[in-house]
């Protein structure tokens, strides 16, 4: 019932966007290279051109959902999801700017790397509790929400594949401490208080490990 209300919410809310104006990806390119209207930092800086990202810290856009994208840009305006460079950033924003911005990096193609390192013991660890959770300790499957091997479900769930150990890890912590709670029902906050340290980098591990979805490689 729980991840059923859940659903439908999400569901609801991408919706409305669906049903709004079509994103500008040329407007949305000029907001990603060069910043918005309020002459705020452009998105680039931190995310790339091609929203790859340029550091571990910094999430992939490149595919992501632009209901996902859009929805995270108002959380940040709105504080539900701390970010002491983000927040600023988004409050500059207009809404106009937000959707397309989030279409043109939705629209976005990226080039990935798997990284070098890899232990062998962790990703499987890792791949474990992405496919299967454990029932014991009451930590459900991530595929349940984000999809087998985790290629997200669009247009509300985000892929987890690609993304940087350091970012994947940064956001548990983030869900874990309140400083991020923008998760639906706390559904993310109640998962991460489950995960103990071990758990936390064996999935991180493993979704950098993984491949993006073939649409955005």
């Amino acid at each position: 019932m729980r991840r059923a209300a859940l659903l439908l919410g999400l569901a609801l809310g991408a919706a409305s966007v669906a049903n709004a104006r079509a994103p500008d990806l040329a407007q949305g390119r000029a907001v990603a290279l060069g910043g918005g209207a309020g002459d705020q930092q452009a998105c680039a800086a931190c995310h790339g051109a091609d929203g790859a990202g340029v550091m571990p810290i910094y999430p992939r856009l490149a595919g992501q959902a632009a209901f996902y994208l859009y929805k995270q840009l108002l959380d940040f305006r709105s504080g539900e999801r701390e970010s002491a460079v983000m927040g600023p950033i988004a409050r500059r924003l207009t809404p106009r700017e937000m959707e397309d911005v989030a279409g043109f990096y939705a629209a976005a193609r990226a080039h990935y790397s798997p990284p070098a390192d890899a232990d062998g013991a962790q990703l499987q660890q890792g791949g474990t509790l992405a496919a299967s959770g454990s029932e014991e300790r009451g930590i459900p499957p991530c595929a349940n929400c984000h999809g087998q091997a985790g290629r997200g479900m669009p247009p509300s769930f985000p892929y987890l594949a690609g993304q940087s150990k350091d970012y994947l890890a940064g956001q548990l912590a983030a869900f874990r401490n309140g400083s991020r709670r923008n998760d639906p029902l706390d559904v993310m906050r109640r998962i991460a208080g489950q995960l103990d340290t071990s758990d936390v980098s064996a999935l991180a591990a493993y979704f950098a490990h993984v491949y993006p979805p073939a649409r955005i490689q």
